[in-house]
């Protein structure tokens, strides 16, 4: 199994992953107290230049932190904000990365104003400002493409 596999099992998508992770209903909230937020922090630290393992690991934490608030607070705490927006710039070209790293913010930041501050941190308001009005201008450029 590649670490992205592995990494892709904390999301529970499927039911052999819950059952693998003995897990049920809930699994991202008992995954966030069993230690996965801190250990998608230590793995997109080890891992920052693979993308298959980054991307994996924004998919998990984007469904561990929907509906979320305790695991919010988690990844937050473990410094996962600014994580997800160093990757976000490091894969700007990469449209499908970018949808799952935009989700990322959102659901970390949805009602929790300490990791809206974080997000923002430094050139990240920037750097996220830039990266929505580029795929915004993709999307418009391919409507008008596709029009014809």
């Amino acid at each position: 199994m590649s670490a992205a596999d592995a990494i892709m099992s904390l999301s529970c998508d499927n039911k052999l992953g819950q059952d693998l992770l003995g897990i049920g209903e809930g699994a991202g909230v008992q995954l966030g107290g069993k230690g996965a937020c801190e250990l998608l922090a230590e793995v997109i630290d080890r891992y920052s230049q693979d993308r298959d393992v980054i991307y994996a690991a924004l998919d998990a934490v984007m469904k561990m932190a929907i509906d979320n608030p305790e695991n919010r607070l988690r990844f937050g705490a473990v410094g996962m904000c600014s994580k997800v927006m160093d990757a976000f710039n490091q894969y700007q070209d990469d449209e499908v990365f970018l949808l799952v790293a935009l989700t990322a913010v959102y659901t970390m930041a949805e009602n929790q104003r300490e990791n809206q501050t974080r997000l923002l941190e430094g050139n990240k308001a920037e750097i996220l400002m830039v990266l929505t009005q580029e795929a915004t201008l993709r999307y418009k450029t391919r409507e008008r493409v596709a029009s014809f």
